[in-house]
């Protein structure tokens, strides 16, 4: 967290953030190292008897895709068209979510894991899902901490899941 590296610098200087980059990138790679040795450990069921398992794992990546698909093209444009952060967030799906490509990431692994149907496969969706949500809650917490008027947006804006009905003021 930027937070953090700036209070830890003036304490411990410059060597502190080349062995955070080491140790996030080393976080990393084991992360990635556990998913594909879990979904190599134990030979895959092939929803035998669950292949509606399967049909819903492959929804769950295509509506993956799409979400990454809409949110990188809403980035993309936003950037491109020098478009104020304001902006960004009135279109969709940043004016439904604030984290889309987390949403998406999510959609993708839980459908793998619902193809793949393995024990070893659910544990890393669990953890890795708790990981990047505490990671994420750090990030916002940070942004609050910077940026006040990021506040409102981030009060107003559901995380993961849009809302399906309006809220009573707003309908006032």
């Amino acid at each position: 967290s930027a937070v953090f590296r700036r209070l830890a610098s003036s304490c411990y200087g410059r060597w502190l953030l080349a062995f955070a980059v080491l140790l996030q990138l080393a976080a990393v790679l084991a992360f990635g190292w556990s998913f594909y040795w879990s979904w190599t450990l134990v030979e895959p069921s092939r929803n035998a008897g669950f292949p509606v398992l399967a049909a819903f794992g492959g929804f769950a990546i295509l509506g993956g895709i799409a979400l990454g698909v809409q949110a990188l093209s809403a980035r993309v444009m936003g950037s491109l068209r020098s478009w104020s952060p304001a902006r960004l967030q009135g279109r969709p799906p940043y004016k439904q979510i604030r984290r889309p490509f987390a949403t998406a990431a999510f959609l993708g692994l839980m459908g793998e894991t619902l193809i793949v149907d393995t024990v070893p496969a659910y544990a890393c969706l669990i953890v890795g899902s708790l990981l990047i949500h505490g990671l994420l809650e750090l990030g916002e917490w940070e942004l609050r901490l910077r940026l006040a008027e990021s506040r409102d947006y981030l009060s107003r804006t559901p995380r993961y899941i849009p809302r399906l009905r309006r809220r009573q003021e707003d309908k006032a």
